[in-house]
């Protein structure tokens, strides 16, 4: 106890910009009557703040650690936590932040249980505080006495010196995902000797306490060892000169002598006998106390390796919405629900994705509209070709194929037409042939198409156009030819020379005075612009194009081509594309689209353009002046005018939008009923629609709101069965892998870590089922993670019923298919845990079995890139 200073029970230490959440902790761990010492107010006037704050810590029974991103930067709090360390005094941090502690905080708190009190206001965490420390302080009361030196040694008689048993084989320490502390390090070779009593008389000093051992450079095991040498030594005598033999002589008879040094051999071997027995279950305990911080620890860094893994997965997602290319993003997305399928994060960057899709559609089909290209053109008289009877027969039988979608069925049914008029020389209709050609070998329409064909076909259509001077159609033919250079089409495409195609064409529609369809062609300059698809783009030069086309459009009296650009202005706004960008910017923009395409009767349009309105409204976007109450209120009123236009699959995604604005994760002043009852109805419609993906992602989303850790009025048995419900809706729509991704999700409710009343063989059940499914899916990266869960869920350590030979094995078939795979950093972690158990097993430090695995997790890791956990699975070996 600091020298002046009050008593207390529980030392605070806090980083400067923390002091009002400390301070906080400290009045309510003083009104439940538990004594707090915290800095500054407790630091006696006039003494060295450093003295102070060490003796404090010596003197407390508890370290309480109010952790935060501030802490990691905070020299002083480091150094309280290493003093409470060498000190052997527990520590109770609360975390504040979600952020990880720093290298030397790991060091030294990497075994201590986190109190999470992430959620503001910190008074709501201030009871689980209270109640912790409280139940910390009694359990360590007679430890905390007996480390401080404060109970009185009895003196003891002088005896022989004592031979010191060393135990029959080195005490054998748990090994750790990291370095053990100082405190622990070193292997006891034989027990402290234990005190013994002396004749009254004789007085003597007592052994050194921690505070004195630390000062003089030795550590307290060290200065309690010596001290206990000096007690078991036998007293000098005070004559120290030598004494000369005598004869031997009878020994007098004294039969008190004998039974006093039988009393004394008896004192000795009970004394032993104690001593020995205390050792042992103070040794005990320690082992299973770094056995259980081991655990932990190692709990600890698999945790954060599925968080590196899940941060990288969220990551390619936004990069491929940003890329606007679909089957990037739906790779993506199923990356991602390998690796984390159960991350909140996954919800968001899935309703993006869908969003995205739905977006890069409808611009696909708005720069295809205003080209009316589904309508002959009429031909110029001189070069009509009278008399072409047979080949208009079969131009017109090709146009019937093409307008019921039979796109082969109409090229060959053009082809025809096509080398009937080369036969009677009519140039415009053999134009007209091949331009239609070209548009059914376009693989957007015909799965058997070709872009490079299409192009050819369409530069020998402008050709055939330019015989006979129609500058129209030319501008039609090479706009076609700049729709096949997008190289998110096709490969060998190029946005520079589509670019240049388009900026041709725009030029060829400005003469013929089609100003709808000049904005249109500047519209689709500004779109090859966007550096999220070309490379050499710039967001400046697309927000200029934009407004190009929203001038010529006005000029053209063409509201549904201003809203458009409107629209194209405001995707370049949105910061989750261009950095520079601003939400509430790009929000006014898709305001004003939505009307304009409104004016004009486009209610289709206006209804998905107020939804990127509400898109920007979020708060996890927009964080100036987003709000999830408008937010909400607005994409109720998109699903009813979608739901009203017929658009119901629409309608379905903007409910599940709504129902994220509502979630109380995300909006604290939302509902989870409320969330999933516009869950349920989101699957209802789809269900209607017969979209049996769309059910099972809305119910997915609706067991989410059920499990209790979200909700409080949840239940484990309702996520299940709601969970089952999805799966069986992916496994009508024949969708495999996420019909694997909702039995492993069941299985996740299931676990008795989660719900007291299951059983772990239900869950590892599940996780077969689940293993089962992704196979079936060919998804190896799934089937390796419900297999590495399968031995999670095996280990003796979490079920009573366990067997660590057969969590190895699944381990062990985990790394295989990660390695099949190529997932090195999730393989390194399935063979660190197979190393583990062998260690476990067999209850030894290490084996050449396990240290050759551990050092197979450790290239693994550092081939993933991963230093951390190769530092992890390096320090077993160590």
């Amino acid at each position: 106890m600091a020298t002046g200073a009050k008593r207390h029970d529980v030392f605070i230490s806090a980083a400067a910009p923390d002091k009002a959440i400390a301070e906080a902790a400290c009045e309510a761990l003083e009104q439940a009557g538990i004594r707090v010492w915290i800095a500054p107010r407790d630091v006696d006037p006039g003494q060295p703040y450093a003295r102070c704050i060490m003796e404090a810590i010596n003197a407390c029974s508890l370290m309480v650690v109010i952790f935060s991103s501030h802490t990691n930067a905070s020299e002083h709090v480091c150094r309280e936590v290493e003093l409470a360390a060498r000190a052997r005094r527990p520590m109770l941090p609360v975390r504040v932040e979600d952020v990880e502690p720093n290298g030397e905080l790991v060091y030294f708190m990497g075994r201590a249980h986190w109190l999470d009190a992430l959620t503001p206001p910190i008074q709501n965490h201030l009871g689980k505080l209270v109640a912790a420390c409280a139940k910390i302080v009694d359990r360590n009361a007679e430890s905390k006495t007996h480390d401080s030196g404060s109970i009185p040694i009895p003196p003891v008689p002088p005896v022989p010196p004592a031979v010191p048993v060393k135990p029959e084989s080195a005490a054998r320490p748990v090994p750790s995902a990291r370095p053990e502390s100082p405190a622990r390090s070193a292997p006891i070779e034989a027990p402290p000797p234990l005190p013994r009593r002396e004749p009254a008389p004789t007085a003597r000093a007592h052994a050194p306490t921690p505070a004195h051992a630390e000062a003089s450079g030795r550590s307290e095991s060290a200065a309690r060892r010596e001290a206990g040498a000096r007690r078991m030594a036998p007293p000098r005598r005070e004559d120290t000169r030598p004494i000369a033999p005598e004869p031997l002589k009878p020994a007098p008879t004294d039969p008190g002598r004998g039974r006093t040094w039988f009393l004394v051999g008896v004192a000795v071997f009970g004394v032993v006998a104690i001593g020995g027995a205390w050792w042992g279950s103070t040794y005990l305990e320690d082992q299973k106390a770094q056995r259980a911080a081991a655990e932990a620890e190692k709990e600890r860094a698999a945790l954060a390796e599925q968080r590196r893994q899940a941060d990288t997965a969220m990551a390619r997602i936004r990069e491929a919405i940003k890329g606007s290319d679909v089957v990037a993003i739906d790779a993506s997305v199923a990356a991602a629900e390998m690796v984390a399928p159960n991350d909140d994060r996954l919800t968001d960057l899935r309703q993006l994705a869908a969003s995205a899709k739905a977006r890069i559609t409808e611009e696909a089909r708005a720069r295809e509209q205003p080209l009316k290209q589904d309508t002959p053109r009429t031909p110029n008289t001189a070069a009509s070709g009278e008399g072409d009877a047979e080949g208009d027969r079969l131009y017109a039988a090709a146009q019937d194929l093409r307008v019921k979608g039979d796109m082969p069925a109409a090229a060959v049914g053009y082809e025809r037409a096509l080398a009937a008029f080369t036969t009677t020389g009519n140039v415009y209709k053999q134009g007209e042939s091949l331009y239609w050609i070209a548009r059914c070998t376009q693989p957007d329409k015909n799965p058997k198409g070709d872009w490079a064909r299409s192009r050819a076909l369409y530069e020998r259509a402008e050709a055939k156009y330019k015989e006979v001077n129609d500058t129209t159609n030319v501008a039609h033919a090479t706009y076609g030819q700049a729709l096949t250079l997008h190289p998110d089409r096709d490969p060998t495409g190029s946005w520079e020379r589509a670019i240049a195609l388009y900026e041709r064409t725009a030029r060829l529609f400005a003469e013929v005075k089609e100003k709808e369809l000049q904005a249109l062609c500047i519209r689709d300059q500004a779109f090859c612009q966007q550096p999220n698809r070309n490379p050499k783009g710039d967001w400046a030069r697309a927000i200029a194009l934009y407004d190009q086309a929203a001038t010529i459009s006005i000029e053209a009296n063409s509201l549904r081509g201003e809203g458009l650009s409107y629209a194209g202005k405001a995707y370049c706004y949105r910061p989750d594309n261009n950095p520079q960008g601003d939400w509430n910017v790009a929000m006014v923009f898709y305001e004003r689209a939505a009307a304009k395409l409104g004016d004009a009767g486009d209610m289709i349009q206006r209804a998905t353009y107020q939804g990127w309105q509400a898109f920007c409204l979020q708060p996890n976007n927009n964080t100036t002046k987003g709000d999830w109450a408008r937010a909400a209120a607005l994409y109720a009123e998109v699903a009813a005018e979608q739901i009203r236009l017929g658009q119901t699959v629409s309608a379905a995604a903007t409910l599940a939008d709504q129902a994220f604005c509502l979630r109380p994760d995300k909006n604290k002043d939302g509902s989870w009923e409320q969330a999933r009852a516009l869950y349920e109805r989101s699957a209802a419609i789809c269900a209607d629609a017969g979209d049996h993906d769309g059910v099972g992602e809305a119910m997915r989303l609706a067991a989410y709101c059920m499990i209790p850790s979200n909700n409080p009025k949840g239940s484990w048995s309702t996520a299940q069965d709601l969970y089952g419900q999805a799966g069986g809706r992916y496994a009508l729509a024949g969708n495999v892998s996420m019909q694997a991704t909702c039995v492993a999700d069941q299985a996740f409710c299931l676990r008795p870590d989660n719900d007291a009343s299951s059983t772990w063989e239900r869950a590892i059940e599940k996780y077969e089922r689940a293993a089962s499914l992704a196979r079936d899916a060919k998804d190896l990266s799934k089937q390796a993670l419900y297999v590495h869960f399968q031995g999670y869920c095996t280990r003796p350590d979490r079920n009573p019923k366990g067997d660590w030979g057969r969590a190895r094995t699944f381990y062990a078939e985990s790394a295989r298919l990660y390695g099949l795979a190529g997932d090195k950093g999730a393989q390194s972690t399935s063979v660190h845990l197979q190393a583990f158990c062998i260690i476990e097993g067999k209850s030894e430090r290490m084996t050449e079995e396990a240290r050759r695995l551990f050092q197979t997790a450790v290239d693994l890791a550092l081939a993933a890139g991963d230093e951390k956990s190769a530092e992890s699975s390096r320090s077993w070996i160590k």
